[in-house]
């Protein structure tokens, strides 16, 4: 079973052997990997200029700052987002958006990737015709 169902999915990690493994764990369960990117800057350049990813797996703090403007981007366009980190997201970045989910490092790559395989699901079962 495919639970990302070849969905690209962007991965904003600035640790290369997380930002690793969470490539092969998308790519285990199915999905294509946009990234890995390591800052900010990098990843609004792609996010600008590239098609939307069907769905986000971000970490917070990055070497270049907080991914803030990246996830309030594709939050804006309905794009479901993970972000897991080990730091603090403020209570206006978790509450702007229900596709919107908060792990608290550390958490295995596999309950990030189900977790976001469970918010593509809903949104898929939303959008089939009835």
């Amino acid at each position: 079973m495919n639970p990302l169902g070849r969905a690209c999915i962007l991965i904003v990690e600035d640790d290369p052997q997380l930002a690793d493994v969470f490539a092969r764990t998308v790519e285990a369960h199915g999905g294509r990997v946009i990234g890995p990117f390591g800052g900010c800057r990098e990843t609004e350049q792609y996010i600008e200029t590239e098609s939307l990813p069907a769905g986000a797996i971000l970490d917070f703090r990055l070497a270049d700052g907080e991914v803030t403007p990246v996830a309030t981007y594709l939050l804006r366009r309905g794009v479901p987002v993970v972000i897991c980190s080990g730091a603090y997201v403020p209570d206006r970045i978790k509450a702007s958006a229900p596709h919107l989910a908060y792990l608290p490092k550390p958490v295995s790559t596999e309950e990030v990737v189900d977790r976001l395989g469970e918010m593509l699901d809903a949104i898929r079962r939303r959008t089939q015709p009835a």
